[in-house]
């Protein structure tokens, strides 16, 4: 699960102002263990709260997860589960689910608590059915799980952004990044992932 990080790679648009899906170039997912097959859940203004959402509504199925990969976003985002996924792709061994979350003004404090009690109910919620749970973020590793575990590459941040040859971005928009960035960003998860999981994942 992620946010629009987590979804296909992004390219510039024709203006050159901002950046846009480019649906045949894959996510970093595309990059992890070729032995297993990948659901992505991919939220576009999403964040934990969504995440926390749609596990709850997915729940029946989670004990058909063998493991379960979280990347962090920007937080606070308050943003509702849609009703409908955008768009399903499908690459070789990921099935790939991108949906667009109307994301409401919040201020940090006023939420702070709030965002901690979702990230113990997705701790929780997991930890109840046994699935080994990884999380990546591209700010501090911050928050206090108990059974999730973070990769610790929060490093990222500073290997990826506005850098030209990783990032679309502009000087008025933040972006993404393109095909070249999610690849690398992708063997670094995976090398991370054999390290956690003793090869397993």
């Amino acid at each position: 699960m992620g946010c629009s990080l987590s979804t296909c790679s992004w390219e510039y648009d024709a203006k050159h102002t901002k950046d846009i899906r480019n649906t045949s170039h894959p996510g970093w997912w595309r990059y992890l263990n070729k032995d297993h097959q990948y659901e992505v859940h991919a939220f576009i203004a999403g964040g934990l709260y969504t995440y926390l959402s749609f596990l709850k509504l997915i729940k029946d199925r989670l004990k058909t997860f063998d493991a379960v990969i979280i990347q962090e976003t920007f937080e606070p985002r308050i943003s509702k589960l849609p009703k409908e996924y955008l768009d399903f792709i499908k690459y070789d061994n990921c099935k790939v689910y991108t949906y667009y979350c109307k994301r409401p003004p919040v201020v940090y404090d006023k939420v702070n608590n709030h965002l901690a009690k979702c990230v113990n109910q997705i701790d929780t919620l997991l930890s109840s059915y046994g699935i080994p749970t990884y999380v990546f973020a591209w700010h501090k590793e911050n928050n206090d799980y108990k059974w999730a575990k973070y990769l610790g590459i929060d490093y990222l941040s500073k290997m990826f952004w506005f850098n030209k040859n990783y990032h679309v971005f502009t000087s008025n928009w933040f972006g993404h990044f393109n095909l070249e960035g999610n690849e690398k960003i992708g063997k670094i998860i995976s090398r991370e992932l054999r390290k956690i999981s003793n090869g397993r994942i």
